[in-house]
């Protein structure tokens, strides 16, 4: 049981950890937290452009279909 948790503390952050890090982010730089998939899309893509991200757009890319629903 000790060694399964220093094992999860070594891992990749949680979702939770990943939200709380972004919405720091977001407060330190005055923009505001996307409220729907929409706006997270454009501000997705607004980033990547100001970046100059050599990816193509989000809105290029095909979804990849997961294992599950291949069936």
């Amino acid at each position: 049981m000790a060694d399964e948790r220093r094992f999860a503390r070594r891992g990749k952050p949680t979702v939770k950890q990943i939200y709380a890090i972004c919405a720091a982010l977001y407060e330190r730089h005055g923009e505001e937290f996307p409220e729907s998939r929409a706006e997270a899309s454009a501000l997705i893509e607004r980033l990547r452009t100001e970046n100059g991200h050599a990816a193509p757009s989000v809105r290029e890319v095909r979804p990849r279909l997961r294992p599950d629903r291949l069936r």
